[in-house]
């Protein structure tokens, strides 16, 4: 779930084509939880993403992007509709 969960935030953000803070990240997405723990839930994300296909996402020290490969469909859509 935390997993699919970044996925979607990511694919959102890459609509704008840049990368996400991973602080600002695991802040977003786990509001509720402390920063350690926050952050601890996005590591172990990453980590699931990675270990299921490693071009996902792209990880920086303080920063998360989709991998450069991956598509979304929205995007796509909506560039076809303006």
């Amino acid at each position: 779930m935390h997993s699919r969960r970044v996925l979607a935030y990511l694919s959102l953000v890459h609509a704008q084509n840049f990368s996400c803070d991973r602080g600002v990240l695991a802040e977003r997405l786990w509001p509720d939880a402390g920063m350690e723990r926050s952050r601890a839930s996005l590591r172990t994300a990453v980590w699931r993403i990675r270990r299921a296909n490693v071009a996902l996402v792209l990880v920086e020290p303080d920063v998360v992007r989709l991998g450069r490969a991956v598509n979304v469909d929205v995007h796509r859509f909506r560039h076809l509709a303006d």
